[in-house]
C-alpha cells in the first residue's frame, strides 16, 4: 500500500493521517468542513511537538511528513489511487452506509475499505454494498 485516503479530518481523522504519513505512505485527506481540512496541517504539527522533544520524530523529519499529507477537494479527488480508504467520520449508521456506497463507486474493488467505528458493526455499515469482503476495521 503506498496511496492511504482518509474520509474526515477531525480528532480521529487527522491522527490517522499522521500515523500513515509519519511511516512514509502519502496519503489524502477530506472532510466537508473546509476549515476542519484546513487545520489539518497545524494540527499535526502540533501533534508532533511533544514526539520532537522526546527524540522520537527528528526536527528534520516534520516538514517532509506533513508534506506526504494531501488536502482532497472532494470525494473523487480523495479516491483517485487510493490503496486504502479509512472513513473517519461521525458515528452515524446512514451516514456511513451512504459514504460507503459513494467510495465503492470510486474506487476499484481491490481497493480496501475500512472504518473507524469504535460503536457501528462494521456488517452493519457494509450491508448491501458490491464488495463487502474488502472491509477491515
Amino acid at each position: 500500500m503506498r496511496t492511504i485516503a482518509i474520509l474526515g479530518a477531525g480528532l480521529m481523522g487527522h491522527g490517522i493521517a499522521q500515523v500513515f504519513a509519519g511511516v512514509g505512505h502519502q496519503v489524502r485527506i477530506f472532510d466537508q468542513d473546509p476549515e476542519m481540512l484546513s487545520s489539518v496541517p497545524e494540527r499535526i504539527r502540533s501533534n508532533l511537538v511533544p514526539f520532537v522533544e522526546l527524540g522520537l520524530v527528528a526536527r528534520e523529519q516534520v516538514e517532509p511528513l506533513l508534506g506526504r499529507v494531501k488536502p482532497c477537494s472532494g470525494l473523487a479527488d480523495l479516491c483517485q489511487g487510493a490503496d486504502m480508504v479509512i472513513e473517519a467520520v461521525s458515528e452515524n449508521l446512514e451516514l456511513k452506509r451512504e459514504l460507503f456506497a459513494q467510495l465503492e463507486s470510486l474506487v476499484p474493488p481491490q481497493t480496501i475499505l475500512a472504518s473507524n467505528t469504535s460503536a457501528i458493526s462494521i456488517g452493519l455499515i457494509a450491508d448491501g454494498l458490491a464488495h463487502p469482503g474488502r472491509w477491515a476495521c
